[in-house]
C-alpha cells in the first residue's frame, strides 16, 4: 500500500518531474521484458551487486529516483514497475502480490540474476516478503520499509478509509457491470483484502532482514514488532519524523542505514547443537 487516495500524487509528481528533467543520471531509459504474460517496464543503474528495488502501490520505479541513484554508486539496481502499474501492462484483473512476486522472479529470469538483495517499500515491501517466503534462494538481503503482513496491521483510521472506498467502488461497478474494474478500486481491493501471511511463514525467510518504518507510518508499530519477531534474526529500525513516505521525507538518513545494512557481511549459520 502507498496510502490512500490523495498520496498517490507527491509519488507521480516527482515522476513527471524527474521525466521533464530528462532524469540525466539514469541513462537508457526503461527497458522491457515479457513475464507470465505482461510486458514489465525495469530500470538498471550502477554496478556491483545486484539490487532489486520495488516501489509502493500505484506508484512506479521513478518515484524513487533518489534510492536509485544512491544505491546505484555501490550495487546495480534494477527497479521495475509492477504490472499494471508506471510504464508495465496488466493482462486483465490479476492484481496480487503473490502473482506480483512471481513477476519478480521471471524478472530476474530474463536479466540471468540468480540472487539479489531486495528493497521494497509499502506495496514493494510486501511483494518482497512473498518474494522471500516462496523463493529464498533468490533473496540475499531483505529490507522492506513501511510493509504490512496483513490488510489490519495498518493504521484503524486508514483501514476504515479502505471500506469506505472499496463500498463506493463496488457500488459503481454494479451500477455499470459493462465496463472493467478502474484501476484505483483494484489497488483498493487489494489493500483491503491482502496480503494474508502468517508468522508460520515470515518465520521461513531466512535471508538476512531489516524491517524499517517512520515513526508516524501507515502500519501499527505493534504490527511491526510481530513482522520483525516472525522472521527470525530481523533488525527494527525506527526512523523518526517520518511519515509512510520516509524514503521521500528522510531519504539521506533511509537510504544511508539501508546502505550499511546491505553492507555487512553475512554471518554464517550457527550449527546446531544436539542434546
Amino acid at each position: 500500500m502507498s496510502t490512500h487516495r490523495h498520496a498517490r500524487k507527491p509519488a507521480l509528481a516527482l515522476a513527471i518531474a524527474c521525466t521533464l528533467a530528462g532524469c540525466t543520471l539514469l541513462p537508457g531509459g526503461s527497458q522491457h521484458a515479457d513475464v507470465n504474460g505482461v510486458r514489465i517496464a525495469y530500470r538498471v543503474h550502477g554496478h556491483g551487486t545486484r539490487l532489486l528495488l520495488l516501489h509502493g502501490g500505484g506508484s512506479q520505479s521513478l518515484a524513487m529516483v533518489r534510492q536509485i541513484l544512491d544505491f546505484g554508486r555501490n550495487f546495480t539496481v534494477i527497479a521495475p514497475d509492477s504490472r499494471g502499474q508506471g510504464e508495465s501492462s496488466d493482462d486483465g484483473d490479476t492484481l496480487s502480490y503473490h502473482v506480483m512476486a512471481e513477476d519478480m522472479v521471471g524478472l530476474l529470469d530474463r536479466l540471468h540474476v540468480a540472487r539479489a538483495d531486495v528493497v521494497g517499500w509499502s506495496d514493494g515491501g510486501i511483494i518482497a516478503l512473498d518474494l522471500a517466503i516462496h523463493h529464498p534462494e533468490r533473496v540475499r538481503k531483505l529490507v522492506v520499509f513501511g510493509a504490512n503482513f496483513t490488510p489490519e496491521g495498518v493504521n484503524p483510521a486508514v483501514f476504515a478509509w479502505l471500506r469506505r472506498a472499496w463500498a463506493e467502488d463496488s457500488t459503481a461497478a454494479a451500477a455499470d457491470v459493462s465496463e472493467p474494474l478502474p484501476f484505483d478500486a483494484r489497488l483498493h481491493r487489494l489493500w483491503l483484502t491482502q496480503p494474508r501471511m502468517t508468522p508460520a511463514q515470515l518465520h521461513t525467510i531466512v535471508a538476512p532482514t531489516l524491517v524499517a518504518v517512520g515513526d508516524q507510518d501507515l502500519p501499527r508499530i505493534e504490527h511491526t514488532l510481530e513482522l520483525v519477531h516472525a522472521i527470525p534474526g530481523a533488525q527494527l529500525c525506527v526512523i523518526p519524523g517520518a511519515s509512510h513516505g520516509v524514503l521521500h521525507e528522510r531519504a539521506a538518513l533511509a537510504d544511508q542505514i539501508v546502505l550499511e545494512f546491505l553492507k555487512m557481511p553475512i554471518r554464517p549459520p550457527r550449527p546446531s547443537t544436539q542434546m
